[in-house]
């Protein structure tokens, strides 16, 4: 029931198909999308972090196990 009140939303007509349930991704991105992929994350509190010695990902540098491999990482 949900997908047929969804269908008749008025959403468009698919170009290839002329389907009235799916349209096409246009390949174009908005700006908001574009400037939010570009974007690094980061962690709220930016804690410095290390290699780990075996897989060499970056893990906390106080932890003491890696979250990656599972190696025990000495103090």
């Amino acid at each position: 029931m949900i997908y047929m009140v969804w269908r008749r939303g008025g959403i468009g007509v698919c170009k290839n198909c002329s389907s009235s349930a799916v349209v096409p991704f246009s390949g174009k991105r908005t700006k908001l999308v574009q400037e939010n992929s570009l974007q690094p994350t980061h962690s709220i509190t930016d804690v410095k972090q290390v290699n780990c010695p075996d897989c060499m990902e970056l893990i906390r540098f106080d932890a003491r196990k890696c979250k990656h491999c599972g190696s025990m990482v000495g103090q």
